[in-house]
Protein backbone atom coordinates (compact mmCIF):
# COMPACT_ATOMS: atom_id res chain seq x y z
CA UNK A 1 0.00 0.00 0.00
CA UNK A 2 1.43 3.33 -1.08
CA UNK A 3 -1.30 5.70 0.09
CA UNK A 4 -4.18 5.51 2.55
CA UNK A 5 -6.86 8.06 3.32
CA UNK A 6 -6.70 9.47 6.85
CA UNK A 7 -10.42 8.65 7.26
CA UNK A 8 -9.15 5.22 8.29
CA UNK A 9 -8.20 6.81 11.61
CA UNK A 10 -11.85 7.64 12.38
CA UNK A 11 -12.96 4.12 11.49
CA UNK A 12 -10.25 2.16 13.32
CA UNK A 13 -8.56 4.48 15.84
CA UNK A 14 -5.22 3.48 14.32
CA UNK A 15 -3.02 6.18 12.75
CA UNK A 16 -3.13 5.97 8.94
CA UNK A 17 0.68 5.84 8.88
CA UNK A 18 0.54 2.52 10.76
CA UNK A 19 -0.55 0.84 7.53
CA UNK A 20 2.22 2.13 5.27
CA UNK A 21 5.30 -0.08 5.07
CA UNK A 22 4.49 -1.78 8.36
CA UNK A 23 5.03 -5.55 8.42
CA UNK A 24 3.14 -5.94 11.71
CA UNK A 25 -0.03 -3.88 11.20
CA UNK A 26 -1.07 -4.33 7.62
CA UNK A 27 -4.39 -3.20 6.23
CA UNK A 28 -5.33 -6.85 5.76
CA UNK A 29 -4.83 -7.40 9.49
CA UNK A 30 -7.90 -5.25 10.28
CA UNK A 31 -10.23 -6.78 7.67
CA UNK A 32 -12.67 -9.28 9.17
CA UNK A 33 -11.32 -12.75 8.39
CA UNK A 34 -14.46 -13.87 6.54
CA UNK A 35 -14.36 -10.75 4.34
CA UNK A 36 -10.65 -10.93 3.53
CA UNK A 37 -11.46 -13.81 1.22
CA UNK A 38 -13.32 -11.44 -1.11
CA UNK A 39 -11.20 -8.29 -0.74
CA UNK A 40 -7.83 -9.65 -1.87
CA UNK A 41 -9.14 -11.26 -5.09
CA UNK A 42 -11.11 -8.10 -5.93
CA UNK A 43 -7.99 -5.95 -5.56
CA UNK A 44 -5.93 -8.21 -7.84
CA UNK A 45 -8.65 -8.39 -10.48
CA UNK A 46 -9.05 -4.58 -10.48
CA UNK A 47 -5.30 -4.06 -10.83
CA UNK A 48 -4.99 -6.56 -13.66
CA UNK A 49 -7.98 -5.07 -15.49
CA UNK A 50 -6.87 -1.47 -14.74
CA UNK A 51 -10.42 -0.63 -13.78
CA UNK A 52 -11.89 1.05 -10.70
CA UNK A 53 -13.88 -1.10 -8.31
CA UNK A 54 -15.74 -1.09 -5.01
CA UNK A 55 -16.22 -3.79 -2.38
CA UNK A 56 -18.07 -3.87 0.95
CA UNK A 57 -16.51 -5.53 3.98
CA UNK A 58 -16.05 -5.26 7.74
CA UNK A 59 -13.10 -3.62 9.49
CA UNK A 60 -11.99 -4.41 13.03
CA UNK A 61 -11.15 -1.34 15.12
CA UNK A 62 -8.52 -1.02 17.82
CA UNK A 63 -11.37 -1.61 20.33
CA UNK A 64 -12.39 -4.81 18.48
CA UNK A 65 -15.58 -3.16 17.19
CA UNK A 66 -16.74 -3.90 13.65
CA UNK A 67 -17.41 -1.24 11.03
CA UNK A 68 -19.05 -2.04 7.72
CA UNK A 69 -17.45 0.02 4.98
CA UNK A 70 -17.26 0.28 1.22
CA UNK A 71 -13.82 0.64 -0.31
CA UNK A 72 -13.49 2.34 -3.67
CA UNK A 73 -10.26 2.04 -5.59
CA UNK A 74 -9.15 4.08 -8.57
CA UNK A 75 -6.35 2.74 -10.73
CA UNK A 76 -3.62 5.07 -12.01
CA UNK A 77 -0.92 4.28 -14.52
CA UNK A 78 2.74 5.17 -14.04
CA UNK A 79 2.06 8.63 -15.55
CA UNK A 80 -0.69 9.34 -13.03
CA UNK A 81 -3.54 8.89 -15.50
CA UNK A 82 -6.73 7.71 -13.79
CA UNK A 83 -8.43 4.81 -15.57
CA UNK A 84 -11.82 6.42 -14.76
CA UNK A 85 -10.94 9.24 -17.13
CA UNK A 86 -9.85 7.20 -20.14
Amino acid sequence: MLLINTAIENATSYPATDFLNNPIRTYNSIIHLEDAKKVDPAVHIAIQASEPWAVEYRLLTSNKERWEIEMRISIYDKDGVNSDCI
